[in-house]
């Protein structure tokens, strides 16, 4: 398979999804995860459920054998089960989406899941040409109902140890103008970071 799998699968980023007040910190220190933003006391807002992050503090990766709090969770789509749940508990309005440089895939300390990494059936890779053991209809899709475990491979997850710089973000996604708005602002003096109003990825 080609090295840039990434466009064979129309991978233009990956995607983190986090409130609008933790977007100034990421700006200052980049992407942590959860343990080490909690660690360092720089999670300001999280919008995790607290019975995910229990379970993800005790299920390890397939790969590298390491708690998955221990990495930042990306997504293929971000308009996903995760995303549904921030949608129907009214939080949605406050949350932001990065996107992440595709590249990322292919760095050291990576690896990647064919679907949510806290669920026993998942199964996690590190080398992209398997990339194409992902369920890519249900990644895409609208409704994910439709295919067999879809709510699971939906959440198919890139997961990058411990942090992704402030130079793999190029670009905050908003949707609605008071987040545009909040993240212009703190992307004012940023000249590699854009924020951009972007409803179609919310719902």
């Amino acid at each position: 398979m080609c090295a840039d799998t990434t466009v064979q699968f129309n991978v233009e980023y990956l995607y983190h999804m986090t409130h609008i007040t933790n977007i100034p910190s990421i700006l200052k220190y980049g992407l942590l995860s959860h343990r080490e933003a909690y660690d360092r006391g720089l999670n300001k807002v999280t919008i995790a459920n607290p019975k995910v992050i229990a379970i993800r503090s005790r299920k390890l990766d397939g790969i590298f054998q390491r708690p998955l709090v221990d990495y930042v969770c990306l997504y293929f789509n971000p308009k996903n089960p995760m995303l549904f749940v921030q949608y129907r508990e009214n939080l949605q309005n406050d949350i932001v989406i990065l996107g992440i440089r595709a590249n990322l895939l292919y760095r050291r300390n990576t690896v990647f899941t064919d679907g949510n990494a806290a669920v026993y059936e998942t199964l996690f890779y590190s080398k992209p040409e398997y990339l194409d053991c992902l369920h890519w209809e249900a990644i895409n899709a609208t409704y994910w109902s439709e295919f067999n475990e879809g709510k699971r491979k939906s959440c198919a997850e890139v997961l990058h140890y411990r942090s992704v710089s402030v130079d793999d973000i190029p670009i905050i996604f908003c949707g609605n103008k008071d987040t545009y708005l909040k993240a212009n602002e703190a992307t004012a003096y940023f000249n590699d970071v854009r924020a951009i109003y972007k409803p179609s990825l919310f719902f």
